[in-house]
């Protein structure tokens, strides 16, 4: 049972490890404050999403549970998936990424971010200042608020895994963008979709059995 969060853990931060590829390659700097704040954001989210699967779970019985939990991480993966054959697919042309279309205009910056990690330094001054990362925690923050209900319904225990993503975020980040910086040319971003899609179809193909 430890080892199911935290492979959970690895997979959504894997999507942190590319960001940071991407600005090490960039040369743009993140102060360690804007880290933090991208992982509060995160943590927030978890905090509600575990709040919400603790009270589906008065609803709901144990094999119901089991099925939602093991869906949603089910669904995440494939949704990966699918993002990373898009990017295959379809990759960017003169360094632009590919942008959704949604009719929200108020998601439209973090469909941006998530699409173009690039964009979150949206004054082009090199460096990611605190607003900036917000836009980043938030656009980051819907998986783990997917992730967070799938392990409140499973009954793993809360703050371990919050820990957990918090300083793993932080680790895939740095090492991220210490890679950028240095062999950044030859790392593909949906290389990192496909490994993480893997990963949470595979745990959630378990939880099913």
């Amino acid at each position: 049972m430890f080892i199911y969060p935290i492979l959970l853990a690895i997979s959504i931060s894997i999507d942190t490890f590319g960001i940071g590829v991407t600005y090490g390659m960039k040369r743009i700097k993140v102060p360690f404050q804007s880290l933090l704040l991208i992982n509060m954001v995160s943590v927030l989210s978890l905090f509600i999403a575990f709040a919400l699967g603790n009270l589906l779970l008065t609803f709901i019985t144990v094999f119901q549970a089991k099925l939602i939990s093991s869906s949603l991480v089910l669904l995440l993966g494939f949704f990966f998936l699918i993002q990373a054959y898009l990017d295959c697919r379809f990759p960017a042309k003169n360094g632009q990424k590919m942008i959704k279309k949604i009719s929200i205009k108020a998601l439209g910056i973090v469909i941006n971010i998530i699409r173009d990690p690039i964009s979150g330094d949206s004054d082009h001054s090199g460096t990611i200042e605190p607003k900036e990362a917000m836009y980043i925690g938030v656009a980051l923050a819907v998986d783990a608020f997917t992730i967070g209900v799938a392990i409140s319904i499973i009954k793993i225990h809360m703050l371990s895994f919050i820990a957990a993503i918090f300083i793993i975020n932080i680790l895939f980040f740095r090492i991220g963008e210490f890679l950028g910086k240095k062999i950044g040319h030859i790392t593909r971003e949906h290389i990192l979709k496909y490994i993480s899609a893997t990963i949470l179809i595979f745990l959630g193909l378990i939880r099913l059995i």
